[in-house]
């Protein structure tokens, strides 16, 4: 009995293989994600007798595509808050449902052909479900089934527009991997209001990094095609605004990854840059809170501010940058032998001075870029920015630039941040007057006293 049945699947096995064609999709590729979205799309999962319900994707082991699928809520300026917070508040706890055909065969037709979807459970761990699909096809040839998961990822990416995806380290067990955390709105570069002239030489650079002519010198001459930034200064100087308009006008992905996880090791930091895309941001920031300081230069030598100086130091191949993180695993993915190409890395730090020079050398940060507490120019440039009607264009600017150049006059130069500057704007919203009326007091705008007559 045992032979026989034995015999007649490997004659199902041989027959299959000569007029049926399949393709495996596995649940730690974003494609598993791609084709359960397309397949939620398709008429026939809502007529399937067995479905499931779910309001996201969300593979709770390894990589995750999943983000919010619920459309963008129109917004009427017009409207009064009790009505529109309503609306809102009710679409919140109703979320969209998406339908796909449960465990087991579904058979359907895609363009003329009969393809059947399979879709399994591998282990029986309910904490840790894994799933895998495959699509079949009758005929040698895979190209149909190809063609499918062509569309599948179309259709998905098409839910992105021009937004700007964000992904963070995340840990499922003992693995490490990128899990997409949010899809925000591109923010324009010129709404960051930074010093004249960082922003448009900074987007040049990465503009010139990423063209085709760079990435064909580059391995014309046999140079890894990798770039790095360094954005410094007191906290609340736009670094980390500047770095996501900088993703939204380049339309690419953010990776953001905290060295300060205690649970995360060389090996980890090592598996997450493998497993970067080839063109996308890396954001590390506050590097210089993560302990990569310079606690390796001697100390009986003085410390040195230029980054880009090559000086002597006392190494110790090993020391801790956070959590299990040697200073050599981080400079490793950065610019090792295995380092991966095509990325932008960009770290901020509120301390630059701080960092250990072996981070900071010419080759791991090309290019530092200080941002600073906001000028006369930038103050103004906030003012206007805060104030000017959406539609400009038709109205009289008179008065409004000349508030701005009497708060300019009022505010002491390159002493509040961008970010103390846009809250107290906030703050008088509705009235320059009475922004500019109030700024001889600036100093004193957050002490306790002013917080209470408030």
């Amino acid at each position: 009995m045992t032979i026989s049945t034995t015999f007649r699947l490997n004659i199902f096995d041989t027959v299959s293989s000569f007029f049926v064609s399949t393709i495996e999709l596995r649940m730690d590729d974003e494609v598993f994600n791609q084709v359960m979205y397309w397949i939620s799309k398709q008429e026939f999962s809502h007529k399937a007798s067995r479905t499931v319900a779910i309001t996201q994707f969300r593979n709770l082991q390894w990589f995750s595509e999943a983000a919010s699928i619920e459309e963008e809520d129109e917004v009427d300026p017009n409207e009064d808050f009790d009505t529109a917070w309503r609306k809102r508040r009710s679409r919140s706890k109703v979320k969209p449902i998406l339908l796909t055909p449960a465990e087991g065969e579904t058979w359907f037709r895609y363009k003329g052909h009969l393809i059947r979807f399979r879709r399994f459970r591998v282990g029986r761990d309910a904490a840790l479900p894994w799933e895998r699909l495959t699509l079949m096809c009758f005929g040698r040839s895979n190209a149909i089934l190809k063609q499918l998961i062509e569309e599948a990822q179309q259709l998905y990416s098409s839910r992105d527009g021009n937004k700007t995806v964000i992904y963070r380290a995340v840990q499922v067990g003992p693995e490490w991997d990128w899990r997409r955390c949010a899809l925000l709105n591109r923010r324009k570069l010129e709404s960051v209001i930074i010093h004249k002239g960082i922003k448009s030489d900074l987007l040049q650079k990465l503009q010139w990094f990423l063209s085709p002519k760079t990435i064909f010198d580059y391995r014309q001459r046999g140079q890894p095609h990798r770039i790095g930034c360094m954005l410094h200064g007191p906290p609340g100087t736009g670094k980390t605004s500047l770095c996501f308009a900088l993703a939204g006008e380049l339309l690419l992905p953010i990776y953001l990854l905290s060295l300060t996880s205690k649970s995360m090791t060389d090996e980890g930091l090592a598996t997450l840059f493998y497993k970067l895309p080839k063109e996308c941001i890396v954001l590390l920031e506050d590097v210089d809170a993560a302990g990569i300081t310079t606690k390796r230069v001697s100390m009986t030598r003085p410390r040195h501010t230029d980054f880009s100086s090559s000086q002597s130091v006392d190494r110790t191949p090993n020391d801790k940058v956070g959590g299990s993180i040697s200073l050599s695993g981080l400079l490793n993915v950065i610019d090792g032998v295995a380092a991966p190409e095509g990325r932008i890395l960009i770290m901020t730090s509120n301390h630059a001075e701080n960092l250990d020079p072996a981070l900071t050398r010419p080759g791991r940060v090309d290019f530092h870029i200080k941002l600073d507490y906001a000028d006369r120019e930038m103050i103004k440039e906030f003012f206007m920015a805060m104030y000017k009607p959406l539609d400009s264009q038709s109205v009289d600017l008179s008065h409004l630039e000349n508030l701005a150049e009497r708060f300019a006059d009022t505010i002491p130069n390159k002493e509040v941040t961008p970010a103390e500057l846009q809250t107290y704007l906030l703050y008088y919203r509705d009235s320059p007057e009475q922004a500019l009326q109030n700024a001889f007091s600036w100093p004193h705008l957050s002490s306790e006293d002013d917080e209470v007559s408030r």
